[in-house]
């Protein structure tokens, strides 16, 4: 042999060399390693078995096709096959083994593979090849037509690959046709051949979930209603059917003209109820907040940072009816539905994911001269504005918060000056009434709740910054004191992220008597009634808003007096890493802004983005 070849040789080898430590003075020995040895064993067994089963040892028959394989080969391949070939069972001695219930497409793939590690999926051949992977529990290829399948899914198949998915119990298929479905209801609803061949469960499962994207309810009504329709036998099956639509969600006009026209709606007692149930709720206006139920809930991918009104513009000063939510998908603010009137430093919360905006100032006014009563309601379900009666006492720089069912205004400021007292708004009767007041007269406090009880903390009172910490019981109509905050503050905010309620943000007064931005951030536990910090705000933020969404708040806005100016910064912070970060800013810089979470439908959002 040349050397040329020599070196060819051992080069297309890998080389391990071994010394053995205890017995140094024996020669030394070298492992030679051929790395396409058992491919090349494989390939050749395989010739074999092509080239009229050449050393096979068994016929495999599936559907009456046979198929000549090596025992070893399928032995090594499947445990199916290595408990029928060398344990007891009777086909470990016969020539010919019968697979019954075994398709022979699926099979030729099973073979193919064990022989190649290599197999060619298509739509058409999908069910026999999980057929026979599943029938032999050859789990690889279980996952290869997993893989397969969710990426062949189109509106055209979406419907055949959840039936499969289904039928072979393939847990992540299934999710992903699901998801696929939810996203594309109302093209999938137009191809009514394939919408109406979806089972009774699976309707009865998409028609529940909230991410179910259509253009409006009365088009997923329309849609189950086909579906319905399609098979005289299933009419029995319209109540359980549209008791997942969301008929309060139906303009009025929309159900007299199409849906009560509809033969089933008005011949099942089930679906006539549905109606009765979704008339009430309409005629309640006042009440709805109170009235929530899985069929008053919007259709939603979740909820939405919503911000509202303040005070815009570095060069002229101009308070604004603005309202915007906050996108993830594409992170950026986006404009919606504005407010009836311009306000800043009003406040905020939600019920029955109604938002409900109160109070405030529409013009610019440090004593509080022109701050308002005036109370709104928006419902994210029609996208409309509903005024509501106003306050006793008109207020700004209060605290609103949302606890049993009823909304409380604390404190503030107006033309009298700062007020202690506190009004309680009930939805049902659409009116106004006192409460025990705060222990002492607060403006520029921040207020929060945590299971069941509304805290309120800081403040401006007697020509100074607080730092106190008062806590109000709904149920005793009572408040009590709790141990004061570290840092006195006013202008600043509270939320409450699990059992925590952080104070960010806000001013006071140095020692030097000089007003300036707090940075600190602190984390009141009420189980021990103690406070400590956690890290600091990168820059100030008073005049802010703030909210909660997926466990991380966002304080938005604001005027930072290091600055001396308003700001349009979004910090965020994750108590669970203790981290502020930053998320895009507010379109414009803005101070006086309110903030809350919403769940906003999904259609609403597209029409605005």
């Amino acid at each position: 042999m040349a050397d040329n070849d020599q070196v060819s040789q051992v080069d297309s080898m890998k080389m391990a060399s071994f010394i053995d430590a205890n017995e140094s003075a024996k020669p030394r020995g070298q492992t030679y390693v051929l790395s396409v040895h058992s491919a090349a064993v494989l390939r050749n067994l395989n010739e074999f078995r092509l080239q009229d089963g050449h050393l096979c040892d068994v016929t495999l028959v599936a559907e009456g096709k046979e198929f000549a394989v090596h025992r070893a080969v399928m032995a090594a391949a499947s445990e199916y096959f290595r408990a029928m070939f060398t344990g007891d069972m009777k086909e470990a001695t016969e020539s010919k083994v019968e697979l019954r219930g075994m398709p022979a497409v699926g099979l030729e793939h099973i073979i193919d593979f064990a022989y190649t590690s290599k197999i060619c999926l298509c739509m058409d051949k999908i069910r026999d090849v999980l057929m026979a992977a599943t029938y032999i529990q050859l789990t690889p290829i279980i996952d290869f037509c997993s893989e397969f399948l969710i990426s062949e899914i189109n509106i055209d198949n979406c419907v055949d690959i959840g039936h499969i998915a289904h039928d072979y119990h393939l847990a992540k298929v299934d999710r992903t046709a699901d998801d696929f479905i939810l996203k594309n209801f109302s093209v999938l609803a137009k191809k009514e051949e394939d919408f109406v061949r979806l089972t009774l469960e699976k309707l009865v499962f998409l028609l529940a979930r909230d991410e179910l994207l259509a253009s409006s309810e009365l088009e997923i009504f329309k849609a189950a209603a086909t579906w319905l329709s399609h098979d005289p036998d299933r009419i029995e099956h319209a109540s359980k059917v549209m008791e997942k639509i969301r008929f309060a969600l139906i303009p009025p006009d929309a159900v007299i003209e199409s849906v009560q026209t509809v033969d089933f709606m008005r011949q099942s007692v089930g679906c006539t109820n549905l109606l009765i149930e979704a008339s009430n709720y309409h005629l309640m206006q006042l009440a709805q907040p109170v009235l929530q139920c899985d069929r008053t809930r919007v259709r939603s991918l979740g909820p939405s940072l919503v911000a509202s009104g303040g005070l815009t513009k570095q060069s002229k000063v101009e308070v604004c009816a603005d309202a915007l939510f906050f996108d993830k998908t594409c992170s950026k603010w986006v404009n919606m539905k504005p407010l009836e009137k311009t306000t800043y430093t009003h406040c905020v919360a939600t019920l029955g994911n109604f938002l409900f905006v109160v109070g405030g100032q529409n013009t610019l006014d440090r004593v509080g001269k022109s701050a308002v009563a005036s109370a709104y309601r928006y419902d994210p379900r029609f996208n409309r504005w509903l005024q509501l009666a106003s306050l006793r006492e008109a207020r700004t720089y209060f605290a609103l918060c949302a606890v049993r069912g009823r909304l409380y205004a604390i404190g503030g400021e107006n033309r009298n000056g700062e007020i202690a007292s506190v009004e309680c708004y009930l939805p049902n009767k659409d009116e106004w009434t006192y409460v025990t007041q705060l222990p002492m007269a607060l403006f520029g406090h921040a207020g929060s709740v945590l299971d069941q009880s509304i805290y309120i903390s800081g403040g401006f009172a007697s020509g100074t910054f607080s730092n106190v910490l008062y806590r109000y019981d709904p149920a005793l109509d009572q408040w009590d004191s709790r141990a004061p905050m570290p840092t006195t503050r006013g202008f600043h905010c509270m939320a409450r992220v699990k059992n925590r309620i952080y104070v960010i943000g806000g001013n006071h007064f140095d020692a030097d008597e000089e007003r300036v931005d707090v940075l600190t951030v602190e984390c009141y536990t009420p189980e021990t009634d103690q406070w400590s910090q956690v890290a600091p705000l990168r820059e100030g933020q008073g005049e802010s808003g703030i909210s909660v969404l997926d466990d991380k708040i966002y304080l938005i806005g604001g005027y930072s007096l290091d600055q001396n100016s308003r700001i349009k910064s979004v910090q965020c912070y994750d108590p669970e890493k203790d981290l502020w970060g930053n998320v895009p800013d507010y379109p414009e810089a803005i101070a006086g802004v309110a903030c809350c979470t919403l769940d906003l439908p999904s259609d609403l959002k597209k029409t605005y983005m």
